[in-house]
């Protein structure tokens, strides 16, 4: 043999080293990729949920005044709704007790209406302009009979069913 054809094949022997080598550092790339592809898009989907927690949360309209809350008096949880002048108008609330109302007052704060579980048994009663209440309604909590009141000014009873 003659020394170029020696020098040859030991190139062409080295080239193909050289490819074979190539083709495995390219797979092991591929391989490399799509593991690291697939952590990120696991740990993307598995993210835990986004909670926001506080112990009072303030709702302001574009001019800067509070117009909801969501707080906790004591062991109660309250949502309430203010008017553009501050005042409260209605609130949903759960007592202490586990028991929900849902209040509405009038403009100038008082307690007209509420409606809510007392004592498991529903209630909805009507107060008059002085926060005197007025009529009821509610369900017997023995046998779930429903009963109705309608007092005068003074508390006295006008009517009632039964």
């Amino acid at each position: 043999m003659r020394p170029e054809t020696v020098c040859l094949e030991t190139v062409i022997t080295r080239l193909d080293k050289l490819e074979q080598h190539s083709r495995c550092v390219k797979r092991i790339g591929a391989l490399l990729f799509i593991l690291a592809s697939s952590l990120l898009l696991v740990g993307a989907l598995s993210s835990p949920p986004r909670i926001v927690g506080a112990e009072h949360f303030v709702l302001r309209d574009p001019g800067g005044k509070v117009r909801a809350r969501l707080s906790t008096v004591g062991d109660s949880t309250v949502l309430s709704f203010q008017d553009h002048n501050g005042l409260i108008r209605s609130s949903l609330t759960v007592g202490d007790d586990g028991f929900p109302g849902l209040v509405f007052h009038d403009r100038h704060g008082e307690v007209r209406v509420f409606l809510g579980v007392v004592d498991g048994e529903p209630l909805l009663m009507l107060r008059d302009r002085q926060g005197k209440q007025r009529a009821m309604v509610k369900l017997r909590k023995e046998d779930g009979a429903p009963l109705l009141f309608v007092t005068d000014a003074d508390g006295k009873t006008l009517w009632h069913a039964p």
